[in-house]
Parts: structure tokens; sequence; C-alpha cells
């Protein structure tokens, strides 16, 4: 709502959208009234012309600023600061790499990689956990050798089979 002037007498009346005027009405000696929401100026010097040039000046003063870094103009989405620290995050959070990845590092069995992920104008590698990585034990577990193509399938001297593995998790329970 655009701001209004109505000269009452020896004061001036504005209303509207003051919010963001505020501190310049309390400069002028303004009074802010609650129950007719506006400001209540005193008329002297012929206020209400300097206070016309300030409304056509600031007609359309509306300060949005960015959520992340508190610059006006522009929102978190269009921030570039913003931009730059998630991309430092999505990288820190990608080079963190469980411990799950290439566990079976050094054996035929491990075929853990990186695939490569372009986002917000960084490029980054991503780690991929194999199968066999993700599903086996520890480092000692070898494919079932009565089903060596079945990855969860696997036989372990520490941990036994991968059967008793499964019987044996009590994660969640």
């Amino acid at each position: 709502m655009p701001l209004s002037i109505v000269v009452a007498g020896s004061m001036i009346k504005i209303s509207g959208s003051t919010y963001n005027h505020k501190e310049y009405f309390k400069g002028l000696g303004g009074k802010w009234e609650s129950k007719t929401k506006s400001w209540m100026i005193p008329n002297a010097e012929n206020r209400e012309k300097e206070l016309n040039e300030y409304i056509k000046k600031n007609k359309k003063v509306k300060v949005r600023r960015c959520g992340f870094c508190g610059e006006p103009g522009h929102n978190r989405t269009k921030c570039e600061a913003y931009a730059e620290q998630l991309n430092k995050e999505r990288i820190a959070s990608a080079t963190k790499i469980g411990s799950k990845f290439e566990m079976l590092k050094n054996t035929p069995h491990c075929m853990c990689s990186y695939e490569e992920v372009e986002q917000c104008k960084t490029v980054w590698r991503l780690p991929v956990i194999c199968r066999n990585c993700h599903l086996w034990c520890c480092a000692k577990a070898r494919p079932n050798p009565a089903h060596p193509n079945n990855p969860f399938d696997f036989v372990c001297p520490n941990h036994g089979s991968s059967m008793e593995n499964f019987l044996n998790d009590t994660r969640g329970t």
C-alpha cells in the first residue's frame, strides 16, 4: 500500500506502508498513532512539500535482503555466496568416505569407484561403493565357493557365512 499524506490543521497524517520510513518520520518529530495506524507529524516550515518530495523519491522502497549474506537485492537462491558455501559443503560431504568404501581394496572383489557430478557450476567426485564392500562384513570375506557369482553369499574366516552374519546382526533391534 503506497504512502498517503493528509494535512489536518497543524498536523500531517501519513498512512500506508510506513515501516521502512519510520526512522525518517521520527527524525521529523513524528509520533505513531496505533489507533489510526498512521504517523502524525507537526506541520511546521512547510513540511508537507518536503514529505511529498521524500515520498516521490522513495515511492517503491522495498528493501529485501538475502537470508544468507544480508545483502539487499537478491534472495538466497540467487546468492553467489550461498551457492559457493553450498558447493563447499557438498564437496566436503562427498570427500567424507564411509568405512565401507574400498573396504576390499587391493582384492579382485572391490569395484568401488568415483562418479563425477556437476552442480552449481562445480564438478566434484562422489564415491560409489560397490555391492561387495557395502554388503560384506570385513576385508577377509570372500565369495562362497558354492555360489561364486552371488555377491550376497560370502564366507569369512572371522564372521562365518553371509547367513550367519545376517542372523547375528542386531542393528536396529
